[in-house]
Formats: structure tokens, C-alpha cells, sequence
């Protein structure tokens, strides 16, 4: 194996383990967005301005579901990208 390709291997192992720090960041966006639809579907009536707020955090949790859904993507990507850069 090259220096070059060593280099490679460790930059994209890097790369996926921060990547993978997106899992803790995307179960609490889950959690986040479940307290806010369960919120919304109460039976007691929300004022216009609490039901605004709550849309909003569901509008940004599926946003932020998108996002978990593209770094897990990264993630794999980068995982297979050193290990082939690790093979030579």
C-alpha cells in the first residue's frame, strides 16, 4: 500500500466515524418531533399560536429526518470508499 492510499484509508475512516456521531443527533430529532406530534393530536384545544409552533417543530423534525437520512448515506459511502482505499 502507497503512502498515498494510506493516507486516503485513514481520512475516510475518519470521515465515517464522525459521520456516525449523526445517530445520537437524529434519535433525539425523533424524539423531539414524536413529543410534538403527540402534542398536536391532544384532545385539548390548542391556541393558534401552539399549534403553529408545533407544526414547525414536525416541519424541522422531517428536515432533520432528510439530513440523518443523507449522512447515514455518507456514512456507508465513506465506510466502503476505506476499505477499498485499505486494500490497495
Amino acid at each position: 500500500m502507497t503512502d498515498a492510499n494510506r493516507i486516503a484509508a485513514e481520512a475516510s475512516f475518519a470521515c465515517a466515524a464522525l459521520l456516525e456521531q449523526g445517530r445520537k443527533l437524529q434519535a433525539l430529532s425523533l424524539i423531539l418531533t414524536g413529543i410534538a406530534l403527540v402534542a398536536m393530536f391532544t384532545p385539548h384545544s390548542l391556541g393558534w399560536e401552539r399549534r403553529f409552533v408545533g407544526m414547525a417543530v414536525i416541519a424541522l423534525g422531517l428536515a432533520a429526518l432528510y439530513f440523518a437520512v443523507r449522512v447515514g448515506l455518507d456514512r456507508r459511502l465513506m465506510q466502503r470508499l476505506a476499505a477499498q482505499a485499505d486494500q490497495g
